[in-house]
């Protein structure tokens, strides 16, 4: 019998060894390997399989091995007596391997069926305990830093090794045990073209290694690359292993990913890199030590790479924290562009996705459509260009990021999708020549719907620049007709799509002074449709000939939310012949902000006081609007009840400081504490809703397990002793509600609770399980006091659980409420938040718990 266990991007599986009574023991080294990762291992069992007693549902089987039988409940209307049954006994059907010196060379792999492959070692003591993505943790280990270098990649029905000038095309490949075809270490000039995948156990295909003869290798025949991986169907990848992927590159340059069309994925659709930065040159700072990895002088082997014009659907249907393209390590120039990823079924999770140490990549011309409530996710990552994206959310997250080190500008969103270029929908995914080549069920897995419309919109008229600057130019045009309607426009730079808009009117950004461009304008209608080029050319002046036509005022100024400490502003967007750079907001006597949204939070206020607030709109010449004025006020500290009047509050954020409508958007919950920490917006669209009976009495702001989150500017606390006590309930599995910390997750009291009934206390760098948890889904007061390098969990008054704080560091952003570092959302209800700099003493604890409860019961 196994035990299976899913946590975010995890799907793990160990044997069970015995049962006892109401104890169960499970196979070694599975076990010791599942849980090195502290709080990512096998804390929450999702379910048990393999044994005969679980066999209740038609289509479920079980092998005997001391029988030697195989038992097999029908589906309905099936006959054991007819039915055809395919046992695999083969784990791999073909295995290229040369050497560095010597490898295989010239072979060809044309119109072969592979299928029907098994994979025993998950069922071994082995068990399956992944890393990430198939790359398992093996063997005996002493600690999860020091085993990071010896992961193990997983096999392949095909795989190659030290081969080159390879040609896999035209081939099928279905019902596969492991991973479907691997082209690992030193495997170069190889094509892998036109092969439909389906029903892959772990990821479909995985493109070089991870080892340091693949990141640094030593020989140029241990290099992989000039690779080409185009015009594939992969669907189902993932089948028995979730966190598989359709296309997996590791260590690889030199190569092409390219009109691929994966659909149906349980985790990321292709994930692109490794090594979190640890095996790049430098190292990783944000790990102490390095993650136990060498710290290298040279850079990795990943580098000129293109990730282009793939169809990405369906994806992230059973796992967390991935994305439709996810990356890791340095890139060292690869690109990712073209590509449509579209119907992201987590909406937790994002389009694209820069996780950690991503460097020196170009994303350009990406659509994004249904892809949650953010497109894109660039996190501990740096030195990556960002241009003309298209999406139709406005929502992005840098979080941890200093803007200074991504390059992220000119991205077209916040538009419905059927405003986005139709041209790279349509260009992503499978070149029609390849189409053709498939059989007709193949065929069928990648046919557009078709449409009752094929009547394109008409050519645009009117088109010109009205306004310009050395580096922007403001385009109009007449609206186009359409027999349907027009439904958006894409605009083109040098024969380039650069710019998407729903409706006449853009501003090109980045030009080059006294440079001549040619622009063009398409039409296109809700079934893609497109009209033809309607082209002007434009001369872009020279930089002396410069723009000195101020913006129009900000309208609709008004307060969005105000605290003790803090006020959110909002207004209306100015306009400009060229274009809005930013807005500069100044609150009384306090230092002016700076902005390019059309909100912002003003945090170091004085309680209980007036201000005049000017707000001026410029433009990228330093033209400057005339003011838009109001007068804001920021509301009076209320008198403490009697049981939190104690030293060393720090924060007290009270539902009954808000002052708002039932599903009402809140910009700022209010400190009553005195001590300044409101906590507000991260962005306009971050604002989390105004439960009004939330907690059944006194009502909680709602998180929505996506975006929505507040922060306090600072942290609310560095000491590393303090109490946090946090009123709230939970929807879904999620991290917790309140996190004080630094970019890396090390810093003091963050906690998850799941619906699972399990939950997670975090000091330092260490996760730490405690559970169960009682009544997850109900208002719980749940505490957490650290003190002496200890934590204690406490949920309604009651010790649920300890644990060390290992690694501790000093906080060093703001206290977030409703996430953990921007990526890990809460979903569930909040409706009090209490911290003390300093461990309560039980009496002062009890007392503080009793209040709560009470009050929220």
């Amino acid at each position: 019998m196994e035990a299976v266990a899913r946590i975010y991007w995890k799907e793990l599986r160990c044997p069970v060894a015995n049962i006892t009574g109401t104890q169960m023991t499970f196979k070694q080294p599975c076990w010791k390997n599942a849980n090195l990762h502290s709080g990512l291992g096998m804390q929450n069992v999702a379910w048990f399989e393999n044994a005969y007693e679980l066999l209740d549902s038609a289509g479920e089987w079980y092998y005997s091995k001391p029988s030697g039988y195989l038992y097999y409940k029908p589906l309905p209307g099936q006959s054991m007596k007819t039915a055809k049954v395919t046992v695999p006994v083969a784990e791999q059907l073909v295995v290229v391997k040369g050497t560095a010196d010597k490898p295989v060379e010239n072979l060809n792999f044309y119109g072969i069926n592979f299928r029907e492959t098994t994979w025993n070692s998950p069922s071994s003591a082995e068990g399956y305990t992944p890393a990430q993505s198939g790359f398992r943790v093996m063997g005996e280990n002493s600690g999860w830093a020091s085993a990071r270098t010896k992961w193990v990649q997983s096999p392949a029905a095909v795989s190659f090794r030290y081969a080159k000038n390879v040609d896999f095309s035209r081939n099928l490949m279905r019902n596969i045990g492991s991973a479907g075809l691997n082209l690992e270490t030193g495997v170069q000039d190889a094509n892998v073209s036109g092969n439909g995948f389906t029903d892959i156990g772990l990821s479909a295909i995985q493109l070089g290694g991870i080892t340091e003869k693949d990141h640094h290798p030593a020989v140029s025949g241990d290099e992989t690359q000039d690779l080409a991986v185009t015009n594939n169907i992969i669907r189902t990848a993932g089948a028995h292993y979730r966190d598989g992927v359709g296309i997996w590159a590791g260590y690889i340059s030199d190569s092409r990913i390219e009109h691929n069309d994966l659909k149906s994925l349980p985790y990321s659709g292709i994930s692109f890199g490794w090594g979190w930065g640890l095996f790049d040159e430098g190292g990783n700072p944000n790990y102490d030590g390095n993650g136990d990895v060498p710290v290298y002088d040279s850079p990795s082997n990943n580098t000129g790479n293109s990730v282009r014009w793939n169809r990405i659907s369906d994806y992230m249907r059973e796992l967390a924290d991935g994305a439709g393209i996810y990356t890791l390590g340095n890139a060292g120039g690869s690109v990712v562009s073209d590509n449509y990823i579209t119907d992201l079924k987590n909406p937790n999770y994002f389009g694209i996705y820069l996780d950690e140490g991503s460097s020196g990549l170009r994303l350009n011309r990406n659509v994004t459509c249904r892809t949650g409530e953010s497109w894109l996710n660039v996190h501990a990552s740096f030195r990556n260009v960002i241009l003309h994206n298209f999406a139709d959310v406005d929502e992005y997250k840098i979080p941890g990021t200093e803007p200074s080190v991504v390059d992220i500008d000119e991205n077209s969103s916040g538009l419905p999708c059927q405003a986005l270029p139709a041209s790279i929908m349509k260009s992503a995914g499978l070149t029609p020549g390849s189409v053709s080549k498939f059989s007709s069920p193949w065929r069928a897995l990648v046919a557009r719907p078709d449409s009752a419309d094929n009547e394109a919109p008409a050519k645009v008229s009117g088109l010109q620049v009205v306004a310009s600057t050395s580096s922007r130019a403001t385009l109009d045009w007449d609206t186009s007709t359409d027999n349907l309607g027009t439904t958006g426009y894409e605009v083109s730079v040098n024969g380039v799509v650069s710019y998407a808009t729903e409706h006449p009117g853009v501003t090109l950004g980045r030009l080059t002074a006294g440079k001549s461009i040619d622009i063009s304008v398409r039409a296109r209608d809700a079934a893609g449709n497109l009209s033809k080029d309607r082209t002007i050319t434009f001369d872009v002046p020279e930089a002396s000939e410069s723009d000195t036509t101020p913006p129009t005022a900000p309208s609709n100024l008004r307060v969005a939310g105000a605290g003790t400490s803090s006020i959110v502003l909002e207004w209306s967007p100015s306009e400009d012949l060229v274009g809005v750079e930013k807005y500069e907001v100044t609150v009384g006597g306090h230092e002016p902000i700076t902005t390019n949204k059309t909100s912002v939070a003003v945090p170091g206020l004085e309680a209980d006081a007036s201000f005049d607030v000017k707000v001026v709109a410029m433009d990228a010449a330093d033209n400057t609007s005339a003011e838009a004025t109001i007068a804001a006020e920021t509301k009076p500290v209320p008198a403490r009840p009697e049981a939190l009047d104690l030293p060393g509050l720090v924060l007290w954020l009270d539902r009954g400081s808000v002052t708002a409508g039932d599903g009402d958007r809140v910009a700022v919950w209010s400190d009553s504490s005195g001590s300044g920490h409101d906590a507000a917006q991260a962005t306009e669209n971050a604002r989390p809703l105004l439960d009004a009976a939330g907690d059944g009495s006194r009502g909680a702001l709602e998180f929505n397990g996506a975006s929505r989150l507040l922060e306090t500017g600072e942290p609310v606390t560095d000491s590393q002793q303090y109490t946090v006590a946090v009123v709230s309930t939970v929807d879904t599995d999620a991290w917790g509600p309140f996190y004080n910390g630094d970019s890396s997750f090390d810093g003091y009291g963050f906690y998850k609770l799941q619906t699972s009934l399990h939950g997670t206390i975090h000091g330092g760098s260490g996760f730490n399980t405690y559970g169960p948890v009682e009544n997850a889904g109900q208002v719980q007061v749940q505490t957490i006091v650290g003190s002496a390098g200890e934590e204690r969990m406490y949920v309604d008054g009651a010790q649920s659980g300890n644990a060390a704080t290992t690694s501790p560091k000093k906080p060093t952003r703001s206290t977030l409420i409703g996430a953990v570092d921007r990526f890990a959302p809460f979903a569930g209800d909040i409706a009090e938040v209490v911290v003390f700099d300093r461990a309560l003493s039980s009496e002062e604890l009890q007392s503080v718990n009793d209040f709560l409860i009470n009050r929220h019961s």
